[in-house]
């Protein structure tokens, strides 16, 4: 599961991989399946693509929800979560 590191609430914290536990870090609130949106945590912030960058490497960090081209994400029938860039 995804999760914001150190349980951080400050935009800007990086995303990391970590077991599920379920706490707060690890509950987003995600888009409609076939639909884009924003992925939401702490009910505040959202996913982002630092910088508004789409290039491979790009970090995905919280920040303030803004509506822009990176905080949009496609959630597939397979379970994924692809950025309006298709990544």
């Amino acid at each position: 599961s995804q999760m914001i590191s150190g349980a951080s609430r400050v935009r800007g914290a990086p995303l990391i991989i970590w077991d599920c536990h379920g706490q707060d870090n690890q509950r987003w609130e995600l888009p409609a399946v076939g639909t884009v949106g924003p992925a939401r945590v702490y009910g505040a912030l959202c996913l982002d693509a630092a910088g508004g960058a789409s290039t491979d490497g790009t970090p995905l960090i919280t920040w303030d929800c803004h509506g822009g081209a990176n905080q949009q994400w496609l959630r597939t029938a397979a379970g994924e979560l692809r950025g309006v860039g298709g990544k």
